[in-house]
């Protein structure tokens, strides 16, 4: 009977529900993958090409080559609307024809260096992209062009937390609980020094 008429004061009753708010929003918060996005890009174009990246025939970006034949960088983020996932491929066109080089998308992924010291950027040998119909005018009739392969995407590595973002969406409920808390306290100590006087 005692306890029901301590948890009948208004004191009390806020610093419990207090207590059980601060507890139970102090220990939620939401941790979100935001994994750094593929990075295409190269050289070796003539200036003005249009080159169109896709993934599952769904278009990623579209750069077009500066003066010098550069054209990117494009990063493609996990969100972006060709929905890439890792080990998805990568293809390319070039003015609207397909071109014969593809990569696989990866998080922090980027284009083969091909042995040179500085990335040159999809494209053989940092000599552009190859247009697949003038790739096949170029090769002779008896015999087919070798299939491009796309280079393995690197293993991402261990990062604990590393590239994760933490939503402390609870902050807001934190502060108003503990401010319920102070309340709470101050109505309970004004209760202990008005029974203690009488």
């Amino acid at each position: 009977m005692t306890l029901l008429k301590g948890f009948a004061r208004p004191g009390a009753v806020t610093a419990l529900f207090a207590v059980l708010l601060s507890v139970a929003l102090a220990v939620g918060s939401t941790t979100y993958a935001q994994g750094p996005p593929h990075r295409v890009y190269g050289t070796g174009q003539t200036a003005g090409d249009t080159i169109t990246v896709s993934i599952g025939g769904v278009e990623c970006g579209e750069l077009t080559a500066d003066s010098s034949g550069n054209w990117g960088p494009l990063d493609i983020e996990s969100s972006n609307a060709c929905a890439p996932a890792s080990g998805s491929v990568i293809n390319f066109a070039v003015n609207g024809e397909a071109a014969t080089e593809a990569g696989a998308w990866a998080s922090g992924g980027s284009p083969p260096s091909d042995g040179f010291s500085a990335a040159t950027g999809y494209g053989a040998a940092g000599g552009g992209l190859t247009v697949a119909a003038a790739a096949a005018a170029a090769a002779p009739a008896a015999t087919a062009a070798p299939a491009a392969t796309a280079a393995p995407a690197p293993a991402p590595p261990a990062t604990g937390n590393a590239g994760m973002a933490t939503a402390a969406g609870s902050s807001l409920w934190l502060v108003l609980g503990m401010g319920a808390l102070a309340l709470g306290l101050l109505a309970a100590g004004r209760t202990v020094i008005s029974s203690l006087k009488s």
